[in-house]
């Protein structure tokens, strides 16, 4: 079968659904491969097929259209599915990253109430299902329905997946109805207090980025998209642009370095969607880089910055661009630099805004800033949030009356009208009245072979405020010292106010989901300092 460009779609009426998308791919290339991971693989007719019972499933037990399935797992096959699932029965798809805890997962229940949780029975070697219980126990008289995909057949107590799906098959299962309204997906965000929010979007607004994902991309029916995280910024070209070409997803359920080689070697991917530190640890590997790249075309990472020096390897390495897009999950709306831009642009800037996202760079009273000055980096536009769900006090909060959604962000604009993004408005460190952005000092760090990962962050200091304290964790085998970081940084001639003033060694930087988590950083240093002492 030959392959089918993305400009071909506009040969034909567009999708007005992703259930249409999933249809159509399953009528046109039933049989080719829609979706796979460690444990098992779909075509896109299987897919399409098990997405309808589960959708009759969910309903036949009672789910309502409007009702929040909440979907507590890994970056498996089963939470795509289910994606489709609740679009057809008109219920609200909720995501929630395996790697959250009880804490998280009580705030995360409380707050969007769900009908239904799906979990799996275990993963990684912990109980999924054992947990669920204990929670749900302590949610009333009417708490969500558990569901467990499980590990093995006929395990367990609770409802798996199979035996919804096997309801959904039977005759008096319901049919879903025509929607009143456009289906809903929410996505799980948190705020400085961690109590989560949930950005509300229309299934339409993610439609719209994936038809331009898939023209700008040039994605292709025999393209074979890698998914190394469920972290919804490198999910959203396996998720949402994928379906409209009827593209390959492999999906990656656990980062073992040796173990991502692999599978890259075995599936001989097109595109491979990542978050940067994933990236840089794979290229810092002896084996690199693995057989089975040759077609490979892009390296797409989201989700925080990517280190220039990550996408220099990259490309030298492999016969794939790095591209680094901007945007949040809160926000929705979209940067990236084009494949056709030249390697400046995409090494140093996140490009352009994407599918009719408005950008803009403001001063603390929302006006904007000239090219070149940073500000705080406000968006809005079709595949935006429309707010956050069922919480309208945090909404008014974050967007202004004419729709600027105020992301926290800081960034600037380039000569050529490229969005050059420097940092959190919460992260800027400031020394004796001058304001340090942390994300320049690791772009430079990072390109330093001495160095593996590095993340820079404020320590308190009672005369200046704050000093820089860099978190590193050193390349195996070489030594390093703050005399050896900073004498590296003056060698790139950055302002010495600049430096770092304490140095701190790790064997791995702490994650919240798949970015670095700076806050802990922050309590650790501090913890640090008051134990061994001020500089």
């Amino acid at each position: 079968m030959s392959s089918t460009p993305s400009g071909a779609l506009q040969a034909v009426s567009p999708p007005t659904s992703f259930v249409e998308c999933w249809d159509r791919q399953a009528h046109k290339s039933g049989e080719r491969l829609a979706l796979s991971d460690s444990r098992h693989s779909l075509t896109w007719r299987a897919a399409a097929e098990l997405s309808r019972l589960l959708a009759r499933g969910l309903l036949s037990l009672g789910l309502h259209p409007g009702a929040v399935v909440a979907c507590w797992l890994p970056n498996w096959v089963e939470l795509y599915v289910l994606r489709i699932a609740c679009e057809r029965a008109g219920l609200i798809w909720l995501p929630i990253p395996a790697n959250l805890r009880e804490r998280e997962i009580r705030l995360v229940l409380d707050q969007a109430r769900p009908t239904a949780l799906v979990v799996p029975e275990r993963f990684r070697d912990r109980d999924y299902a054992a947990v669920a219980r204990s929670l749900l126990r302590k949610k009333g008289p009417a708490p969500p329905r558990l569901i467990v995909v499980p590990s093995q057949p006929g395990s367990g107590d609770a409802m798996t997946l199979d035996e919804v799906a096997h309801r959904g098959g039977l005759p008096s299962a319901p049919t879903p109805a025509s929607p009143s309204g456009e289906p809903l997906v929410i996505l799980p965000t948190s705020g400085s207090s961690g109590v989560p929010k949930f950005a509300q979007f229309r299934v339409s607004a993610w439609l719209l980025r994936g038809r331009t994902q898939a023209q700008l991309f040039d994605l292709r029916e025999d393209d074979v998209i890698v998914s190394l995280t469920q972290g919804i910024g490198p999910s959203i070209i396996p998720l949402f642009a994928a379906p409209v070409v009827g593209a390959a997803v492999h999906l990656v359920d656990q980062f073992h370095p040796e173990d991502v080689m692999r599978t890259l070697g075995l599936i001989r991917p097109t595109l491979v969607c990542a978050v940067p530190a994933q990236l840089t640890t794979l290229i810092h590997q002896s084996a690199w880089p693995p057989p089975g790249l040759q077609r490979l075309r892009i390296w797409y990472s989201t989700g925080a910055d990517r280190p220039r020096a990550t996408a220099e390897r990259l490309e030298a390495t492999t016969p794939g661009i790095a591209l680094s897009g901007y945007g949040g999950v809160d926000f929705g709306g979209w940067a990236v630099p084009s494949p056709s831009d030249p390697p400046e642009i995409r090494y140093e800037t996140v490009g352009q805004p994407r599918a009719g996202a408005e950008l803009r760079v403001v001063d603390e009273s929302g006006r904007d800033v000239p090219d070149g000055d940073v500000g705080e980096i406000w968006g809005r536009g079709p595949c935006c949030a429309d707010g956050y769900f069922r919480d309208e006090v945090a909404t008014r909060e974050r967007w202004t009356p004419d729709g600027w959604f105020r992301t926290g962000d800081l960034g600037h604009w380039d000569s050529a009208g490229d969005l050059v993004i420097v940092g959190r408005t919460g992260e800027v460190i400031r020394r004796g009245g001058r304001s340090i952005h942390p994300e320049e000092i690791e772009g430079l760090l990072s390109a330093y072979p001495r160095i593996l990962k590095v993340a820079v962050v404020a320590m308190p200091d009672p005369v200046l405020g704050e000093r820089v304290c860099a978190c590193v964790v050193p390349t195996p085998g070489q030594p390093l010292s703050l005399e050896d970081v900073t004498g590296y940084l003056r060698s790139r001639q950055i302002a010495s106010f600049k430096l770092p003033e304490r140095l701190e060694l790790f064997s791995d930087l702490p994650l919240t989901g798949d970015k670095i988590d700076r806050a802990a950083l922050r309590l650790l240093i501090q913890d640090r300092a008051r134990r061994i002492g001020p500089l």
